[in-house]
C-alpha cells in the first residue's frame, strides 16, 4: 500500500463509501441548521461533495468557525488558495459519477434517502468515540467539515450561493 499522501487522497476520493459518508454528514448538518427541520435539496450534493473531495477545502472548512458562516469560509479559502476556483469547477464536473455512486451506497446502507428531490439523513447520531478511534482523526475532521458545509448551505439562500460561486477564489 502506498504511503504517498496524494495517492491516498486520490484513492479516498474515488471511494463511494467515503463520498456516502460526506453526503450523510452534509445532510445532517443541513437538517440540524434548519428550524423547523428541512431537508437538503439534492442539487447541493453535487456542489458540496466535490468541494469536500479537495483536501485543502476540507481543512479550511473544518478549521473555520461555524458562526462565521459561508462568508468566513470563502474568505479563509481565498487567503489559503487564491487560484483554486478553476480546479474546483473542474472537480465538480469530474466528480458527478462518484457523487452518484456515494449517494447509491448511502441509500443502500440506510444512511440516506431521497424524497421529492431532497436528501434525507436517516441516521442522526454522530460518530461514537469507538467509531472515531477506528476511523482515525482525519475522518472526524472530514465529518466536521461536511457538517459545517451542510449547515452553511442551510443558512444561505440560492442568491448567496450564487454569489459564493461567482467570487474569485
Amino acid at each position: 500500500m502506498s504511503t504517498n499522501p496524494l495517492m491516498a487522497e486520490w484513492n479516498q476520493m474515488r471511494n463511494p463509501a467515503y463520498t456516502s459518508f460526506l453526503s450523510w454528514q452534509m445532510a445532517c448538518g443541513y437538517e440540524e441548521a434548519k428550524h423547523p427541520a428541512s431537508f437538503m435539496p439534492i442539487g447541493l450534493l453535487f456542489v458540496g461533495v466535490p468541494l469536500l473531495l479537495n483536501g485543502l477545502v476540507r481543512g479550511v472548512a473544518a478549521s473555520t468557525q461555524l458562526r462565521t458562516g459561508i462568508e468566513g469560509f470563502v474568505r479563509n479559502l481565498n487567503d489559503c488558495a487564491p487560484d483554486l476556483r478553476g480546479s474546483l469547477f473542474s472537480q465538480m464536473q469530474d466528480s458527478r459519477g462518484i457523487c452518484c455512486q456515494g449517494l447509491a451506497t448511502g441509500c443502500r446502507y440506510g444512511l440516506l434517502s431521497i424524497e421529492h428531490g431532497k436528501l434525507i439523513a436517516l441516521r442522526k447520531a454522530d460518530l461514537t468515540v469507538k467509531d472515531q478511534r477506528v476511523l482515525g482523526g482525519t475522518i472526524t475532521q472530514d465529518a466536521r467539515a461536511a457538517r459545517k458545509l451542510g449547515s452553511w448551505f442551510a443558512m444561505v439562500g440560492p442568491r448567496e450561493l450564487e454569489l459564493l460561486f461567482n467570487m474569485e477564489f
